[in-house]
């Protein structure tokens, strides 16, 4: 055997020497990996339990909300008052009951046009078509969009709008 025969013979037993290192190795951390995201989702799992047994008192604290800001409701006189609590019912209500939630809008929608404020009145628009929009009713939130004036909108809502106009693309699209 030659010399460089000998130098090769040990490069190839290095080599796969090094192979099977790197897939014992290899082997050894993806077990662990394994075991250790299974360890994970066990404890995700257990912790998205132990919040499911809690439903009913989430439920239980969001109607108790939802009567304070009824109770305050039936003894406020003034519209802009009436306006901020039919905001607040309508947050509650936004992912639990949409058709109430389309109620309140729909009374702020009224108060903004009785007070005459353009802010109110595009802010309801705004939010009425964000949900016509997640009840499926496309036209109505088309039609709501389109009423508001994207000129004129105050910065402040503009935001919204933006959001209203992407969830409507969303859902109809």
């Amino acid at each position: 055997m030659r010399f460089w025969e000998v130098s090769e013979c040990r490069m190839v037993r290095n080599v796969l020497t090094m192979y099977k290192f790197l897939v014992l190795l290899f082997s050894v951390l993806s077990f662990d990996t394994v075991a250790f995201a299974s360890s994970q989702i066990d404890s995700v799992e257990k912790e998205l339990q132990l919040l499911l047994n809690r439903k009913s008192q989430f439920e239980s604290k969001k109607i108790e909300t939802i009567s304070r800001f009824k109770e305050a409701l039936k003894t406020t006189k003034n519209l802009h008052d009436k306006y901020v609590l039919h905001l607040n019912l309508y947050h509650e209500f936004r992912k639990y009951q949409i058709d109430s939630a389309i109620f309140y809008i729909k009374a702020n929608q009224l108060i903004g046009y009785q007070l005459n404020n353009s802010y109110l009145i595009d802010e309801s628009l705004i939010q009425l078509s964000s949900l016509y929009s997640s009840a499926g009713k496309f036209i109505e939130s088309a039609d709501l969009l389109s009423k508001i004036r994207r000129a004129e909108i105050s910065e402040e809502l503009l935001p919204d709008y933006y959001k209203a106009y992407s969830e409507f693309s969303s859902h109809y699209g």
